[in-house]
């Protein structure tokens, strides 16, 4: 069964973090890039039980810059998240039946929905933020924009708390 590492970037976001790491249960490595939060972000993160590294200390790597993203974890997928994202309940359902099904190797686009400064959802175009690491291979493949849409479910972005 492939194995799923989300990676999270931070800063200052311990008021929102929580909601954001309850719903990754059906990943098997969480990791928290942070870049130099004064808050509690870190304890949050680890309270949750994800791996927290620091680029605030160190080189910053870009995010797209492959050996800095493949060098944090061994899982076989990578899916990013920002700290006011979720996903909803039936992307996490789906991502365990998913899981069981060998998926092709590949660049995934997931449907986002946001929400506004009023509580109303909107749903934004799909967004690519579920790939093989062997994707990383041919950096060109990253922004082809031949991504599936596979998967039910959404990624939730919430704009409380900020």
């Amino acid at each position: 069964m492939p194995g799923i590492c989300a990676i999270l970037h931070t800063h200052n976001d311990a008021r929102r973090l929580g909601r954001a790491l309850e719903t990754l249960r059906a990943c098997d490595e969480v990791i928290v890039i942070d870049r130099g939060s004064g808050d509690c972000t870190l304890d949050v993160a680890r309270e949750y039980g994800a791996r927290v590294v620091s680029w605030a200390a160190e080189p910053r790597p870009s995010q797209t810059e492959p050996a800095a993203i493949l060098a944090l974890s061994a899982c076989d997928w990578l899916l990013t998240l920002s700290s006011d994202e979720s996903i909803s309940e039936l992307l996490e359902a789906e991502l365990y039946e998913w899981r069981l099904a060998a998926p092709p190797f590949g660049l995934y686009s997931l449907e986002i929905r946001e929400q506004d400064t009023g509580g109303e959802w909107h749903v934004l175009a799909p967004e690519p933020r579920l790939l093989h690491r062997s994707c990383f291979a041919d950096p060109q493949h990253l922004h082809t924009g031949n991504h599936r849409k596979l998967l039910q479910g959404s990624i939730l972005r919430f704009s409380f708390p900020k």
